[in-house]
């Protein structure tokens, strides 16, 4: 026979009680936790034969090693595989300005015409092809002044490399100093007497800088009528016209031109 029903639970005792009593039976979990897995690092992307020269020519630019420059850099525009990509600047900038201060030219106007037309049309290369036009030229007024543009352009935050703007800022100073240290011993041969005027113009100096760059290369400056006298070269520099390089003939005609004008 049944009994009467159990009644509800009433108090809180009772109703903790139930809730004990009631509550399912939890089996503990044995499946073991993975540990978390470390982020898939993205793969970087293989270097090309330039960039993989170019922290070799970076360290030869700042040792003034330029005829090195022109060896390591020859060679490795000869092998490389993408020449068609801007990476191939990174070798044929450095090539460019060191044929530059070499005073060797039409090899660096062969570096550059070799250049495929998107890559001969990129900016850094155009300011190179300018530069060049105006060393060959031996337009004195345009030398200077793209130099000064390459050099604030390689300088600028869009500059496609870093590395290679640092690299194209020193070898442009490097290029000024070489051409003007050229140009000083062409113009000892050549005049006697030099105006201010005139000076500025070939060494691409202000008249307030002058001064101190001739008594650097032993010149005499008599201020009162504004006349640079430059000093005599030791027998060792006298070197016969002939045996100098076509850009510096074009150099020495040039002068011997001004020469003649100055005298007329």
């Amino acid at each position: 026979m049944t009994g009467p029903p159990t009644p509800p639970p009433t108090t809180a005792t009772e109703m903790a009680d139930e809730a004990r009593t009631s509550a399912p039976i939890v089996a503990e979990s044995t499946t073991a936790v993975p540990p978390p897995t470390a982020p898939v690092q993205p793969k970087q992307p293989a270097q090309d034969t330039y960039q993989l020269l170019f922290p070799t020519l970076e360290n030869l630019a700042y040792q003034n090693n330029y005829r090195q420059i022109v060896d390591v850099a020859e060679r490795g525009d000869l092998k490389g595989e993408s020449d068609r990509q801007f990476t191939r600047l990174l070798l044929v900038a450095p090539l460019t300005l060191a044929y530059l201060i070499l005073d060797d030219l039409p090899p660096a106007r062969y570096a550059l015409t070799r250049l495929p037309d998107k890559l001969a049309a990129h900016p850094l290369s155009q300011a190179l092809f300018g530069l060049l036009a105006a060393t060959l030229e031996r337009n004195y007024d345009h030398i200077y002044s793209r130099a000064e543009s390459l050099f604030h352009y390689a300088q600028q935050p869009d500059f496609p490399d870093e590395k290679l703007g640092e690299v194209v800022v020193s070898m442009t100073k490097a290029f000024i100093a070489s051409f003007q240290e050229r140009t000083v011993v062409l113009l000892s041969r050549a005049f006697t007497s030099l105006p201010v005027s005139l000076a500025q113009t070939y060494l691409g100096l202000p008249a307030d800088r002058l001064p101190a760059a001739a008594e650097k290369h032993g010149w005499s400056y008599d201020a009162s009528h504004q006349i640079f006298t430059p000093a005599p070269l030791p027998s060792a520099m006298v070197t016969p016209i002939y045996a100098y390089g076509p850009s510096s003939l074009n150099t020495f005609n040039l002068v011997a031109d001004s020469t003649a004008k100055l005298e007329i």
